[in-house]
């Protein structure tokens, strides 16, 4: 299990684990929930890299303005109104039960 800090990244091979609360400051969260799956996606280290300074807003107009989603859950995730825990578990969920072939 990765572990990260409020505004740490990870990097995996060519992509970075992104805390996606960092696209929304409207909530602050303890760190087991900032962790949680359905608050984390992947975008490329290019990408990280490009928008590290910009504030949270930032990031989130850039990626809505310029429709260059790297993951359809990054997508999902950056069209939702609102970003707190309940839509965090709520979009776990639904990426899980995508995943898992039944």
């Amino acid at each position: 299990m990765v572990t990260l800090n409020r505004n740490e990244v990870v990097t995996l091979n060519w992509k970075t684990v992104v805390n996606m609360t960092e696209f929304y400051s409207l909530e602050t969260l303890n760190q087991i929930d900032a962790d949680k799956f359905g608050n984390l996606c992947l975008i490329s280290n290019n990408t990280n890299s490009r928008l590290w300074n910009l504030p949270p807003e930032g990031k989130k107009s850039y990626f809505l303005n310029t429709n260059k989603y790297e993951s359809l859950k990054q997508k999902i995730m950056l069209h939702e109104p609102k970003w707190t825990l309940t839509e965090i578990e709520k979009h776990g969920k639904e990426m899980i039960n995508k995943l898992i072939v039944k």
